[in-house]
């Protein structure tokens, strides 16, 4: 979120105009000053501080914080719809900006949990004290560097005039903690360094301010505080720069694109997955600016991949062997999907979350579109460009394919089964993969000291458990001795997650004009190579750097056929071997003797494993988005 007002700059915005001729004029102004202000060192009196917290609300009112706040989050909440949302300030002073968003909420007929976060006892007091009429606003004492709260456990953390009190890298970790709490967003309003605002507030200021600590720690927060581009690179520091479906939405998004990405889920949810993050992927996060915030989710560190057969042999694949990061993460769906969704909404992505495509908009069978259904309102949203990032489900594939073919779905053959489990023995490090008959299964640490299973089984063998996942789990998957001893003491903590699988491998990419797949709506990898949440990623990224290469000539009403052209090309050439290599080992997969004697063959040459390993990733060293701006528009 952007926005200037007065002398605050809200967000890490580019365009707040300022004074460049003064800055010229008056070299102090070229760099934030790092001096303390009285309020930091203490060097002040009981009955100054009470007539601070007093004489503050009245510049903050004539400086406009309130309004910037109206302009930007509570605008939010209103374009969002939240009829419930809590905040957190941290370095709320008295809960003056609470109590704004308090008296707004009732006035707009909705309920929110405020949180104001002060260091200092007698501010943190003052809240409650400031704030008898608002009951919904509470007060919490601690510090900013280390927020304590859990991991995005608050829609939206704010921060008002408080950032220039710290050095750079004390506002870094300040951006950092409040991004790892931030569910939805953060906004950030601090004054803006220039010669104008220092000139009014020393002259005017010492006219019409009777409070020592405001005059001399105002004039002074001046040159402490920052200009938008400081901002901008701290933000990078903290990994907010710009702040599936999402990756590619992401990309299109920083480019200057305009992206309406729809989720048929209200976030965070949970997803059937393996949730093991190849290290390959750290990259691509890093490119996606959401790095800081995925590995503040506390994933768990994976080392390497175990292979058992049936009767326990087992062979492993270090993580090293895949990219310079070396680690691979063990990280919920749920925590990494809405880290990407806040940052393509961040990035300027619109986000519509529980909403479902009801329909496509076809014009002479060219997809120029969806209509959207949100609650009971239908919308149709037109689009030059459409992509299917819906998983294995091919949600708008489907429907092209149905509209040209009504023939029936063939009957699933295999089931695949997801839950985070508590008490099993996964070995510190690893993703274990389990072989049986009919199917396979992964164990692996993720975040907060579970594990998440996720096993694939044939429908008949599902069927004779009577459809029960905790059954199926004993009686299919502990047909592994490995697997037997690590799941003994297993059991659920959340629901099981369950789905249909009608097979592996590649589908169209461009199953009709203007519209394009993507992840595993592209490609269903077989889940026993690690590599389906990485291509996920790199198809998000190829589709994104294929349309922004085309986005000019589609704009003017042209070129939808060279895109897909392009696609398709790129799309073979990046995916077509690894793709390959899987169907050729996947029926190793489901038989377990030929398991075993694959786990042999391979236990004997690490130079064979390690290469048929990276087969199944394809070039780790490659990389297809180099970001720059694309021609404004949509």
């Amino acid at each position: 979120m952007v926005s200037s007002e007065g002398d605050y700059t809200i967000g890490f915005s580019r365009a707040y105009a300022g004074t460049e001729p003064f800055e010229a004029m008056f070299e102090k102004f070229r760099q934030r000053s790092y001096e303390l202000e009285n309020i930091d060192k203490g060097t002040y009196t009981p009955e100054e501080y009470e007539g601070c917290i007093v004489e503050l609300q009245r510049v903050n009112e004539w400086l406009g914080d309130a309004k910037a706040l109206r302009g930007s989050l509570l605008k939010e909440i209103e374009s969002q719809d939240l009829r419930s949302f809590s905040i957190l300030d941290v370095g709320a002073g008295s809960g003056e900006l609470l109590r704004v968003a308090a008296q707004w909420a009732r006035d707009t007929d909705r309920t929110p949990s405020l949180i104001g976060l002060e260091l200092n006892e007698r501010s943190a007091q003052a809240i409650l004290e400031e704030s008898k009429a608002f009951p919904e606003i509470s007060s919490v004492r601690g510090s900013g560097l280390k927020l304590p709260f859990p991991d995005a456990s608050v829609d939206y953390v704010i921060s008002s005039l408080t950032l220039h009190h710290f050095d750079d890298d004390g506002a870094v970790n300040i951006l950092r903690e409040m991004g790892r709490v931030a569910r939805r967003g953060m906004f950030v309003i601090d004054l803006h360094r220039n010669p104008m605002a220092y000139f009014f507030y020393t002259t005017l200021g010492h006219i019409i301010l009777h409070n020592r600590l405001l005059r001399e720690d105002g004039a002074l927060s001046i040159l402490k505080s920052f200009t938008p581009d400081e901002l901008e690179i701290l933000g990078q520091q903290a990994g907010l720069k710009n702040a599936i479906g999402a990756s590619a939405a992401i990309h299109l998004a920083t480019g200057g694109a305009r992206v309406l990405l729809v989720e048929q889920k209200k976030f965070p949810r949970a997803k059937l997955c393996g949730e093991f993050i190849s290290p390959e992927c750290t990259p691509h996060f890093e490119r996606l600016g959401v790095a800081a915030q995925i590995f503040a989710a506390g994933p768990a560190k994976l080392t390497e991949t175990v292979f058992y057969s049936r009767q326990g042999k087992s062979v492993s694949v270090p993580s090293t062997w895949f990219g310079a990061h070396g680690v691979a993460l063990g990280l919920s769906r749920a925590e990494m999907d809405e880290r990407l969704l806040r940052r393509a909404s961040a990035a300027g992505a619109d986000v519509l979350e529980d909403a479902h495509v009801i329909n496509l908009l076809l014009s002479q069978d060219r997809v120029e579109g969806v209509i959207v259904k949100q609650a009971e309102n239908e919308t149709a949203y037109r689009a030059r460009v459409t992509i299917d990032a819906t998983g294995r489900t091919r949600a708008l594939a489907r429907r092209v394919v149905k509209s040209a073919n009504q023939r029936k779905p063939q009957r699933a053959s295999l089931v695949a089964f997801k839950a985070h489990l508590e008490g099993a023995r996964v070995a510190t490090g690893a993703c274990e993969i389990y072989f049986y008959r009919g199917g396979y299964g992964g164990l692996s640490s993720i975040e907060n000291g579970r594990s998440n299973l996720c096993f694939i089984a044939s429908a008949r063998a599902v069927r004779e458990c009577g459809t029960d996942a905790e059954r199926a789990m004993r009686a299919i998957i502990c047909q592994n001795r490995r697997a037997a001893y690590a799941l003994e003491h297993a059991h659920a903590c959340t629901p099981w997650l369950a789905v249909s699988l009608e097979g592996f491998g590649r589908h169209t990419v461009t199953p009709a004009s203007g519209l394009l797949s993507i992840g595993d709506a592209a490609s269903f990898i077989d889940p026993f190579t690690g590599s389906g949440m990485l291509m996920a990623l790199e198809s998000g990224e190829l589709a994104a750097r294929v349309i922004g290469d085309h986005l000019a000539t589609i704009r003017l009403g042209a070129g939808l056929g060279e895109l897909e052209i392009s696609y398709r090309a790129a799309y073979k050439t990046r995916f077509h071997s690894r793709l390959r290599v899987c169907s050729m080992i996947r029926r190793a997969a489901f038989l377990p003797g030929l398991a075993q004697m694959a786990i042999a063959v391979f236990g004997l040459s690490d130079h064979l494993r390690r290469r048929v390993s990276r087969a199944t990733r394809g070039d780790s060293s490659e990389t297809y988005c180099h970001p720059q701006r694309l021609n404004d528009g949509g």
